[in-house]
């Protein structure tokens, strides 16, 4: 797959319009960065990408396939996630959601998954509840069980949060090393933690998107680089 494109993309929630884009694609080959204030459809957006919300009208294309004319565990299979709430696989253990995520996915298990721990720093047994581990191990975790199935698209929300600086270290990098392969998406509310892997950038605001901007670009024109590019656009807004 070469490419994500959404085009004339709509969705309500009750009267509300929380996304309306009319054409925006993401390439193979980099990172590209979602920004914007709360409430401007992010998250909505991505979970659309990776069919977890329905959108009203609309297309979106996995390369040369309409999503909405895939069976959607195909689609699934595609796409690895990392999502801020973790609420519902606190009481498991690590060898637990790795079981879970196979069978909801229905991909056949791994020899060892074991290895992706290792990658992501992760020294802790399969025997340990999640619950019980903080929010950045957590993060780690969530990354880990995003690659287990090599998809070709990773979609991460806010995926340091948490995260102290080793841990950032570790996420970008690996993120770094995937970028040539995969298309990434990733949204972060600290633009610092985007400045240094970020290919481009995407500014969303009451679910509409900007133009799509080079992040070498945003860094020549504005001294203050992202913060600065995202201060003149919530002005504007």
């Amino acid at each position: 797959m070469n490419q994500i494109r959404l085009i004339n993309l709509k969705k309500y929630i009750k009267d509300d319009l929380v996304i309306d884009i009319e054409y925006l694609c993401f390439k193979q080959g980099g990172i590209h960065a979602l920004i914007g204030p709360n409430g401007a459809g992010k998250t909505t957006l991505l979970k659309s990408i990776c069919g977890l919300v329905v959108v009203d009208e609309g297309e979106i294309w996995f390369g040369d396939n309409l999503v909405s004319q895939i069976d959607n565990y195909k689609n699934l299979q595609k796409i690895g996630t990392i999502f801020t709430s973790l609420d519902s696989i606190s009481e498991l253990t690590i060898h637990e959601l790795f079981d879970e995520h196979f069978h909801y996915y229905g991909l056949k298990r791994p020899s060892s998954w074991r290895p992706l721990l290792q990658q992501v720093k992760l020294n802790v047994s399969p025997e340990a509840v999640i619950g019980k581990m903080s929010l950045g191990m957590k993060q780690r975790l969530q990354l880990a069980v995003a690659l287990t199935h090599n998809p070709e698209i990773l979609v991460l929300d806010e995926p340091f949060n948490g995260l102290d600086p080793d841990g950032i270290g570790i996420v970008k990098n690996i993120l770094k090393s995937l970028a040539r392969e995969k298309i990434i998406l990733i949204t972060s509310h600290t633009f610092a933690d985007l400045e240094d892997i970020s290919t481009d950038i995407v500014f969303m605001s009451n679910g509409k998107t900007s133009e799509m901007r080079k992040i070498d670009d945003i860094n020549r024109i504005y001294e203050g680089g992202i913060l600065d590019y995202y201060h003149q656009l919530t002005v504007e807004k």
